[in-house]
């Protein structure tokens, strides 16, 4: 995202980039300028360490490529190179208090906000895929710019640490269940992506695991195709083992605290369902015991499954085509709610981000691009009353006008528009993703 002058635009950062900006700040003003080298490739050898020194772990993390010069990603040379051709509505005025002059600038320089570029990114989409130097592993990362070669994140510095929390677990939870991670070059195998979305309150994880498969049907499994019963059987001990890792307490030195009491027939650890799925003869997976480690834990808000089973040379994480029987909500809340901090406004507009809508990665940051536009609306409003009650040639005073109408295109679940409705007359949003429509229900 870009700023010039006080009335920034709004674009989604490269992925490959960790610049976030906000609409308040300083030009150049960059906190991670100061940061030596050694910090850098310090990241590089605990990724290194924790990989064994594997060659895919070897790829630097990209959300590094472009931490200690933010200003150099494409996103903003790109944004400096079109606004260079451009000239602006209304050029600066500078006033010079001695001499009571006033001069205008023939053009306004173009400024890029910068705001931190550690722990900023509060939504993400993680590949999953075979570990090259041991296939009965899986690895949870991200892709090298301009390729599909994996690279293990755990400890990723743009991400949330929620985010990095939820990756570790998942990633062990996923190597014990014994996950069939998806393989592009055959189509094969299930589990394709992972998505995190973190509730900045709680600091709680809303998850989509991306499944390669039709929706299953419910019940017993009763399906003549076999992938479609083992991936249905794998998917679930997938989904109790999160659960668990999510919700049970664990000790200090790994081991699982017990439940008091006995359990009840058919209730599993996270008081769903038996670990036998309604068929013994498919369990295979060996009994825990109290001396084996717990997988790491997160903190879950909300957990769901994206059946995605397109075309092996689709890049599409998610399937907007797909029908509504392509989400399933196995937990949680159905949606993260969020509010932006905005000064002036009376009380705090309530959004709501279920998986399969769009959310800025950076909301923090964005949230000054949006008090940016209402500190826009609120000074075009004042100018037109001021305007409206002038008086006309003939003596006759003007009545104030109703405020300006806005119309948001690509608009969302309304993160820009219903923050700016107390300073309109009328909202009108548009956006071509069916799901975005329940959002704006109270």
């Amino acid at each position: 995202s870009v700023g010039v002058d006080k009335t920034p635009a709004a674009a989604d950062a490269d992925a490959d980039a960790t610049t976030s900006t906000t609409a308040n700040g300083a030009e150049g003003n960059h906190k991670g300028n100061k940061r030596s080298k050694t910090t850098d490739d310090g990241a590089q050898k605990r990724q290194q360490k924790q990989g064994g020194g594997r060659r895919h772990h070897q790829g630097q993390d990209p959300s590094l490529k472009f931490v200690r010069n933010p200003q150099g990603a494409p996103i903003v040379q790109a944004a400096r190179r079109y606004f260079a051709t451009k000239a602006f509505d209304v050029p600066p005025h500078v006033t010079n208090t001695n001499t009571n002059t006033t001069t205008t600038s023939s053009k306004q320089k173009f400024r890029v906000y910068l705001d931190e570029t550690e722990g900023w990114r509060t939504v993400c989409k993680l590949a999953v895929r075979r570990d090259p130097s041991n296939h009965d592993q899986v690895i949870i990362g991200l892709f090298q710019p301009q390729s599909h070669e994996i690279v293990s994140v755990p400890d990723c510095r743009a991400h949330h640490p929620s985010i990095n929390a939820a990756v570790k677990c998942l990633t062990t939870i996923c190597n014990k269940v014994g996950v069939v991670p998806y393989d592009e070059k055959t189509g094969a195998g299930y589990l394709r992506y992972v998505a995190l979305t973190v509730e900045r309150g709680s600091g709680k994880i809303q998850l989509t695991l991306v499944w390669n498969s039709a929706p299953y049907h419910e019940g017993e499994n009763t399906s003549d195709d076999h992938d479609d019963d083992v991936g249905k059987i794998m998917l679930e001990k997938l989904i109790r083992e999160i659960r668990r890792a999510a919700s049970c307490g664990v000790d200090g030195d790994g081991k699982r605290k017990r439940r008091r009491g006995r359990k009840k027939k058919g209730e599993g650890d996270d008081g769903g369902d038996d670990d036998n799925d309604g068929n013994n003869s498919n369990r295979s997976e060996p009994t825990k015991t109290e001396s084996t480690p717990a997988a790491p834990q997160f903190r879950l808000h909300s957990l769901w499954v994206h059946y995605n089973s397109t075309w092996r040379h689709s890049n599409a994480i998610f399937d907007v085509a797909a029908p509504a029987s392509s989400w399933r909500h196995v937990c949680g809340p159905e949606y993260v709610e969020e509010t932006l901090c905005l000064s002036g406004q009376s009380s705090p507009i309530a959004l709501r981000f279920p998986p399969n809508v769009f959310r800025q990665a950076n909301i923090d940051a964005f949230t000054g691009i949006v008090s940016a536009i209402r500190s826009r609306l609120e000074r075009y409003n004042k100018e037109r009353d001021r305007g409206d009650n002038s008086d006309d040639e003939d003596g006759n005073t003007g009545t104030s006008s109703p405020s300006a109408s806005c119309l948001e295109l690509y608009g969302g679940v309304g993160t820009i528009g219903l923050n700016v409705a107390d300073l309109v007359s009328s909202l009108t949003s548009s956006d071509e993703n069916p799901n975005n429509a329940a959002c704006f229900l109270g």
